[in-house]
């Protein structure tokens, strides 16, 4: 077998073994496995392919990759968790792992689709919640990081109107303890605050970003005359 054409196994939800004994791994249509949960299913491939099958979908859906004779091959290390920043109004995303790429996933309270309005005037939010994770050859899928894009005015408030003059953007993350802002200006300060009103520290933006290291579970961080509330994983 070279090839399997798109939704080929769609809705197969009985698989538990498959097997590719050819070679060279088979080209693939699209949704090949469409609505297949392959968590419990297992794969086995010739010897000296199975990192690629551990690491390329759709084979890396499923939950055990075997060699043909049976053998259980050791994981591969997954890729390293991207960071989330802004500036110069972009995100920027990287990861420590060499050839990495992104799979951003972002939404907005703002979406909305033929939504009743009986008063001709909608308020917007102008925050955008940013999901991303990334891939690279011989790599599993890394962790997904997070992240929120406010959007803020020049006097640091704040703003519910994306079209708002002089406006920025600020991104917020916090990951293991750290909570960091980017987007901001060089010298900028940043206040962090504990949920009781106890300061935890002050930074001035380097680079576009202010960090802090902290073991709180939730931080206020205030920009400006803007404050931001942030869940500490």
């Amino acid at each position: 077998m070279t090839s399997i054409g798109w939704d080929a196994f769609y809705g197969c939800s009985g698989i538990q073994i498959f097997s590719i004994t050819g070679e060279n791994p088979p080209q693939c249509g699209s949704d090949i496995f469409k609505n297949v949960d392959l968590s419990k299913a297992t794969l086995y491939v010739p010897a000296d392919k199975v990192t690629y099958y551990q690491t390329t979908e759709p084979w890396s859906k499923f939950g055990t990759v075997k060699t043909l004779s049976g053998e259980t091959p050791s994981t591969p290390t997954a890729c390293a968790k991207p960071t989330i920043a802004y500036e110069n109004g972009q995100l920027m995303f990287n990861s420590a792992t060499t050839g990495a790429k992104y799979h951003c996933t972002i939404t907005s309270p703002d979406m909305k689709s033929d939504v009743l309005n009986e008063s001709g005037t909608m308020n917007l939010d102008a925050r955008y919640d940013i999901v991303v994770y990334a891939t690279a050859e011989g790599f599993t899928q890394s962790e997904t990081a997070t992240a929120t894009l406010y959007w803020v005015k020049a006097d640091g408030s704040l703003t519910d109107n994306i079209n708002a003059a002089k406006m920025r953007g600020v991104v917020v993350t916090a990951d293991n303890g750290f909570v960091s802002v980017s987007g901001l200006n060089d010298g900028e300060q940043v206040l962090f605050y504990a949920m009781d009103g106890k300061m935890l520290g002050s930074q001035k933006a380097v680079n576009g970003t202010a960090s802090l290291s902290t073991s709180e579970s939730v931080v206020i961080c205030k920009v400006g005359t803007t404050s931001l509330k942030i869940l500490v994983k």
